[in-house]
């Protein structure tokens, strides 16, 4: 079984984040790192929904190996 994992970080101006940290998650599990510094609602709100929604509604590969 394999689990790719996509994040997605927001953060607030005033906000630490080790995102390398963060950043190893995804690129090891082959996924996707979302990043969303300063966030605004009114600025960043429709890229994130847009973004978000195609990760749910992505098509999901299955590979069987024997």
């Amino acid at each position: 079984m394999f689990i790719s994992i996509d994040l997605f970080v927001i953060c607030h101006h005033n906000m630490f984040l080790n995102l390398q940290t963060f950043s190893d998650l995804s690129r090891y599990t082959n996924g996707r790192l979302y990043f969303y510094p300063r966030f605004s609602p009114s600025a960043d709100g429709i890229k994130l929904d847009t973004e978000f929604s195609s990760t749910l509604c992505a098509k999901i590969a299955w590979e069987a190996v024997g």
